[in-house]
């Protein structure tokens, strides 16, 4: 069902797969205006939408979609979103997380500025307590030590850090313009898309309020252990490192200093085991990955903790991990 309305102010695109009892919460915190088109699409979900498409389909703002594109990923969902965009601004949100109560008075704030694309401090919480979570952490820190310290260094962390496109409003002719999008891939969708949203804006502004929500479950995708979803984001951040080395001048380059040592201090810190920490190795020294080895104690004790697995040992004062 579309809207009668003419024209948007904001889209909300929203990816969906097998969560009608979050998607509801989130649509719920949406403030119900005819310039607010909200769009859902579904990735081809296994269970019923129940209440939630109920809720939809009354809803005149609600426009719903269904992937069928053949390639089951929130990226593609996203792209798909972006195609039936009208919205002078874009935002994202997943299913599963919600949007504090007031925050259309604070985008509407930021609705006139010349820039190409909102930051907005994050929070998070816990699915199941509600309490305050730390999956927005590393997120809010980034944009604290642009707002006390807004130097060349801590501008580039902050553009080029920030992956998810959630807690940010960008402006669609702007993604139109460069032709950004989403990757359509299992896991880390977002990370091109980041990088390139960032290199090719002019400006961008820097909200000290929060409108977001990101929610820390057992069954979130970024939560989910194992190799496989490693393995993805790994090749995520070697195309987001080739692509800001090409493209970047020299002198940010250096100073955005990216290198490949947190993949292997995962690697040792989960027990991926010795092929997955030489295949990562060789793929890095391939692709001319920056390796810096600042923290060589923990890799020298990871090789060992390593070592003492294979050998189903444990020796004293050697950590093994987890």
């Amino acid at each position: 069902m579309t809207s009668p309305c003419d024209h948007y102010r904001y889209s909300i695109i929203i990816p969906h797969y097998n969560s009608a009892k979050t998607l509801m919460r989130l649509l719920e915190s949406i403030t119900t205006k005819a310039d607010i088109q909200i769009i859902i699409v579904d990735d081809n979900s296994s269970t019923d939408m129940g209440e939630a498409g109920d809720y939809i389909k009354n809803r005149l703002q609600c426009e719903f979609y269904v992937n069928e594109t053949g390639i089951q990923s929130a990226g593609a969902c996203r792209n798909i979103g972006l195609s039936h965009a009208k919205g002078e601004w874009i935002l994202f949100a997943d299913a599963d997380d919600y949007f504090v109560e007031g925050f259309i008075g604070v985008i509407d704030r930021w609705y006139d500025s010349g820039h190409d694309f909102i930051m907005f401090v994050p929070t998070s919480a816990d699915e199941i307590g509600g309490e305050l979570s730390d999956r927005h952490i590393r997120y809010e820190k980034l944009i604290r030590e642009y707002q006390e310290s807004p130097n060349r260094q801590n501008e580039l962390n902050l553009r080029y850090r920030f992956d998810p496109p959630w807690s940010k409003m960008i402006r669609r002719r702007y993604l139109e313009a460069h032709q950004i999008g989403f990757e359509t891939v299992p896991a880390a969708n977002d990370v091109m898309f980041s990088a390139r949203l960032s290199y090719h804006a002019a400006s961008f502004g820097v909200a000290d309020e929060t409108i977001y929500v990101v929610t820390k479950s057992r069954t979130s995708l970024k939560h989910a252990p194992g190799v496989e979803q490693f393995l993805l984001r790994k090749e995520a951040f070697v195309r987001q490192y080739r692509f800001l080395r090409q493209n970047m001048k020299r002198d940010d380059w250096k100073l955005l200093g990216l290198s490949g040592d947190p993949y292997l201090y995962t690697i040792l810190r989960k027990g991926y085991g010795w092929d997955v920490l030489r295949a990562t190795y060789i793929g890095f020294r391939t692709n001319q990955i920056r390796l810096t080895w600042r923290n060589s104690n923990m890799i020298i004790i990871g090789l060992r903790s390593l070592w003492y697995r294979v050998k189903g040992k444990v020796r004293p004062g050697i950590v093994v991990f987890d």
